[in-house]
């Protein structure tokens, strides 16, 4: 059996590589080859059909005749190209002798050398390593430093994590007990609860007094993890009819402007109504079409 010295047939390719320059395309296919003729137990000439060589490299057959031709070139392949339809093409690896060893007579005294004298090092410093493990007591597990939050929806269920987590199981629950469907997480929503809950942090930053000074509210896990319930439920509560109907946390954070002006009027006005027209509103529409009845109080 025919066996090849990868390390001499590198270091060959290396010293010829260093003269001549090689594109990857070129390079690509002179490693190609010869995995090719290691495949057909080093034979060398070797037949290698272009279209095999297409598929497999994702080369076109323009590429693969500049690129053997320049290979040649160069010194390293020889090849005859098919000429006939139907016929195969033919490689050579040029100075692949030099790196063949025959693998019989190695294989039979070797190995069993190896093997001897390989087994009874191996048995003799594995069995005194596993002696020392046995010898030494085991580690106590490292006690975490950081507890997990725990905290309980509607319905009671109770769930623990970092300040995401805990806003989206938070918010799944909330949908849950909702809305007749299981709430589908998606890579949409992880990005955009990340928007909303920095929108918050903003707005919890740079909050103002009545008296119009500075007055932040707090923003760690817990504060922030308050804001965010009250933002949802309120959400919920206040929100128009479309956004009841999408109630998402993409909808959410696109809508989280306009939900806190509507709080700040309410909270300013005590109520938000739209502005009245002045056209007057009847009882019925009999009396409306009368044309002189009293209009209704409102």
């Amino acid at each position: 059996m025919k066996k090849v010295d990868y390390s001499k047939l590198l270091c060959s390719f290396w010293e010829k590589r260093i003269v001549c320059a090689l594109t990857s395309c070129e390079a690509d296919f002179y490693y190609y080859l010869l995995k090719q003729c290691d495949l057909g137990n080093w034979a060398n000439p070797f037949k290698l059909p272009t279209k095999k060589c297409e598929l497999e490299l994702d080369f076109s057959r323009k590429t693969i005749s500049s690129v053997r031709n320049s290979l040649h070139q160069k010194g390293f392949i020889n090849f005859k190209a098919s000429k006939v339809r139907g016929e195969v093409a033919e490689y050579e690896i040029v100075g692949l002798a030099a790196f063949l060893v025959e693998t019989q007579t190695e294989t039979q005294s070797g190995t069993q050398t190896e093997t001897q004298s390989g087994t009874q090092t191996e048995t003799q410093s594995g069995t005194q390593t596993e002696r020392k493990k046995e010898d030494i007591p085991p580690i106590p597990p490292i006690e975490e430093k950081k507890k997990e939050v725990s905290y309980q929806t509607d319905s009671g269920r109770t769930t623990a994590g970092t300040l995401h987590q805990r806003c989206r199981k938070f918010f799944e629950a909330y949908v849950s007990e909702r809305y007749p469907e299981e709430y589908y997480w998606t890579a949409k929503d992880a990005g955009q609860l990340k928007v909303l809950l920095n929108a918050i942090r903003f707005t919890r930053k740079s909050h103002k007094a009545e008296d119009g000074h500075a007055d932040p509210r707090p923003t760690d896990d817990e504060n922030m993890f308050s804001a965010f319930k009250a933002f949802v439920e309120y959400a919920y509560n206040k929100g128009d009819t479309w956004l009841l109907g999408n109630f998402t946390i993409p909808n959410l954070s696109s809508r989280y402007n306009s939900l806190r002006q509507t709080t700040n009027r309410i909270e300013k006005n005590g109520t938000h109504r739209r502005k009245e027209s002045g056209v007057p509103t009847y009882a019925s529409k009999d009396e409306y079409d009368k044309g002189f009845a009293t209009p209704a109080k409102r």
